[in-house]
């Protein structure tokens, strides 16, 4: 009995499907659509934070910045006594200066950095398209990749550098990204820096102060440091305050720095707004998934007296029903995950482009995300689908016969027009438009909520990003 009782199930849920094609079909693709697209807008919340932290580790970012007046290196080594030092897991010493650019018979305000070549590692590297530091032969008049990449300028163009009455010519030997400059305004009275990159060119600083500022001596006015514990951050402070005195103009942690302030408040902000976007997504879906669902079902009723009557307990046909709910759900949840997957390459390239990176972070299709979303999705299909057929079984002949008719009481709006074109439609010809068109509106309705999804799924691509 229990072979012949999983057989029927199973055929009974198989037959449904396949009889039913022309309304699962256009439910499987809703739910592919809802969940495939739902888990790649989930998927996009970590692709900031996965970029940020690939970041931080590629370039090996400061944990710390100092700027202070410009003074000899020397000078500043020994401000920086052996108590300051303990805190120090390593530190490097460049010199920033304001310049003026001019490319391409355009001016532009920007920076020379001034680096220590002879390193064989910097904090804050510079890193390359392939994720890779640049090599140290390579590392020097090394031009910023944001600016680089929004000027459409390559290795061995010459940028004519101007201070003062110093003109100088210089070839860029590389490309590299940092975003150590990125929203830091190039001038102190700047509240708000422009979006748009500067130049920012690294050269060796022994020859930025000999050729810029004329000193044998090379002067520094900033340190990156990293810290053996995070926690020693207020006791450096203090420290430094207190040994370069009124040298010091600045100090702050890594967190206070502005470019990873404002990626993680847009983050944040990202967040939000696209998991209130995903929500509505998937609340229409699932509105739209009980509609289709309870009709296709309550069509279907009528088999239910049938089967009782050849012997079919309550619990087999209910099966049959739930059976069929996880066919559907399971075809989805597949074509969702591939959805997914054709999907994760553009939005990483949308993503990366909007936060200005040359790389694609190391993230993926979330399976946890698919199978989240569409295990949602067969919940309320199997509760929905539960509570109609558990109602069909307390139906007696007369309920049947006018749950199945009661389409054929109302007109709709094929009937009203064609009143409008022609007299009274005979009997038969007011039968044919509502028993036919008035199952041809479900369809219509389902490709309008179709449409309604789609729309939220453009319009969370058209909001700009707030970067």
């Amino acid at each position: 009995m229990r072979a012949v009782s999983m057989w029927f199930i199973w055929k009974k849920a198989i037959k449904s499907f396949l009889r039913n094609k022309n309304k699962t079909f256009p439910i499987l693709i809703l739910m592919t659509f809802a969940i495939g697209f739902s888990a790649t807008l989930f998927d996009m919340q970590d692709i900031r934070s996965e970029a940020l932290e690939e970041t931080l580790e590629l370039t090996d970012f400061a944990d710390g910045f100092i700027y202070f007046d410009q003074i000899p290196i020397d000078y500043a080594q020994n401000l920086t006594n052996s108590e300051i030092n303990n805190y120090f897991d390593g530190y490097e010493m460049r010199m920033l200066l304001v310049v003026k650019y001019e490319i391409n018979d355009q001016e532009y305000d920007g920076l020379l950095v001034g680096i220590d070549t002879t390193r064989d590692d910097h904090i804050n590297a510079l890193i390359d398209n392939n994720k890779e530091q640049i090599d140290k032969d390579d590392y020097y008049n090394v031009l910023n990749w944001n600016f680089a990449d929004a000027n459409e300028i390559e290795e061995d163009d010459e940028l004519e550098v101007n201070f003062g009455s110093i003109k100088e010519d210089l070839e860029v030997k590389s490309v590299g990204y940092n975003p150590e400059f990125n929203y830091v305004p190039i001038y102190k009275d700047v509240a708000f820096p422009s979006l748009r990159p500067y130049p920012i060119l690294y050269i060796d600083n022994k020859y930025l102060n000999q050729r810029f500022l004329n000193q044998s001596v090379p002067l520094v006015n900033q340190i990156l440091y990293k810290l053996d514990d995070m926690s020693d951050q207020e006791d450096l402070e203090n420290s430094i305050k207190e040994s370069m005195g009124d040298f010091l103009e600045e100090i702050f942690p890594q967190k206070e720095h502005p470019y990873f302030e404002s990626m993680r408040e847009d983050e944040e902000n990202d967040r939000t707004l696209i998991t209130i976007i995903t929500i509505i997504l998937l609340l229409g879906s699932i509105i739209t998934l009980i509609l289709v669902i309870h009709k296709l079902i309550g069509e279907d009723l009528k088999s239910v007296s049938i089967f009782q009557g050849l012997g079919a307990n309550n619990f087999e046909i209910l099966s049959s029903y739930l059976i069929f709910n996880l066919i559907l759900s399971g075809l989805a949840i597949v074509m969702g995950l591939v959805l997914s997957f054709f999907l994760n390459f553009p939005v990483n390239v949308l993503m990366t482009e909007a936060i200005g990176i040359p790389f694609l972070p190391e993230t993926g299709v979330s399976f946890l995300n698919v199978l989240i979303i569409g295990g949602v999705f067969f919940g309320i299909t199997t509760l929905s689908t539960y509570l109609i057929v558990k109602k069909s079984f307390k139906m007696d002949v007369q309920q049947t016969l006018k749950y199945e008719t009661k389409f054929l009481e109302k007109g709709n709006f094929f009937e009203k027009v064609y009143k409008k074109l022609k007299k009274n439609p005979t009997p038969f010809a007011k039968y044919n438009l509502r028993r036919i068109f008035g199952r041809k509106m479900q369809l219509m309705g389902l490709l309008i909520s179709l449409s309604i999804s789609a729309s939220f799924l453009i319009i969370s691509f058209s909001f700009n990003d707030s970067v």
